[in-house]
């Protein structure tokens, strides 16, 4: 997200039940939380060697949300909304992404979808 444009914060712990307000630059910014960065990896390893996630993770989203699900998308991500913007971070959405994309509701689609674009 960075290489497009966007401030990405992966700094702070999120994972209290407080709320909490972050100041971050530009149009558009990502926030993660530093434990789910760490700890939604653990034991997971791909066919190929790379991590797997293995547990849900929440990504906080300010900005262009239908850029933010299209990029997570071509990516092989699913994303599934929980929040518009009243979210632990302020003024931000929160999406889940669940491990091999087997999430309990509807995910988001990108507009525009098409296979040709997604593969």
């Amino acid at each position: 997200m960075e290489s497009i444009g966007w401030s990405v914060c992966t700094e702070y712990d999120l994972s209290g039940d407080e709320k909490g307000q972050l100041f971050t630059e530009g149009d558009s910014s990502l926030v993660l939380c530093a434990h789910q960065c760490d700890d939604c990896f653990v034991d997971g390893k791909n066919e190929d060697g790379t991590e797997s996630l293995t547990k849900p993770m929440s990504f906080y989203v300010r900005g262009n949300h239908a850029e933010f699900i299209k990029e997570a998308t071509k990516a092989g991500f699913l994303v599934h909304k929980q929040t518009d913007y009243k979210s632990k971070v302020k003024y931000h959405g929160e999406y889940l992404i669940y491990p091999n994309n087997l999430g309990g509701q509807l995910a988001e689609i990108p507009i525009g979808f098409n296979t040709e674009e997604y593969p």
